[in-house]
């Protein structure tokens, strides 16, 4: 999956070795690094092909029979290619755990999004509020336990 405002494998991969040259994904194989030889840091994740579309079209076909929205949870991959194969398979949006964790799958076309935690500080909002600028088209729901935390939220709105 290579797409123009996706950036290939580099420093920003998750495992990608300290000191290893960027490169296209289509030219990992060409690394001879081996998980198994302990040549990528962990935790990292490897996926098969054909059980991921398998199970990407199940799920989906799931949520569907059932009249459920999915929203799959971003963070346990932090891949923006996956990202981008939940949202082509169908997938209503995906879930964070923190507004930069959004900031990734906005990179990566998430427009429906649900950080599953509390957004509490100002620097959060603040990186919220640019996301929703930055992309009208951008809708983001998150936890609020609180009627003080919703008036702080709302008090910051007003400043």
């Amino acid at each position: 999956m290579n797409r123009p405002d996706v950036p290939g494998l580099g420093p920003h991969s998750k495992s990608f070795p300290h000191g290893a040259q960027p490169g296209a994904l289509a030219d990992i194989a060409q690394r001879s690094w081996n998980v198994l030889a302990n040549d990528l840091a962990f935790p990292l994740a490897v996926l098969k092909r054909s059980a991921l579309t398998h199970n990407l079209r199940w799920m989906q076909d799931f949520a569907q029979r059932k009249g459920v929205y999915l929203a799959p949870h971003g963070k346990t991959s932090m891949s923006p290619e996956l990202f981008a194969m939940q949202l082509e398979a169908g997938a209503w949006g995906l879930s964070f755990a923190t507004v930069f964790q959004l900031g990734i799958g906005v990179v990566a076309g998430v427009r429906h999004a649900i950080i599953a935690n509390q957004v509490l500080g100002a620097a959060d909002l603040a990186g919220l509020q640019h996301l929703l600028r930055k992309h009208p088209d951008l809708r983001v729901w998150f936890l609020v336990d609180s009627i003080a935390q919703l008036r702080w939220i709302e008090a910051w709105a007003d400043a």
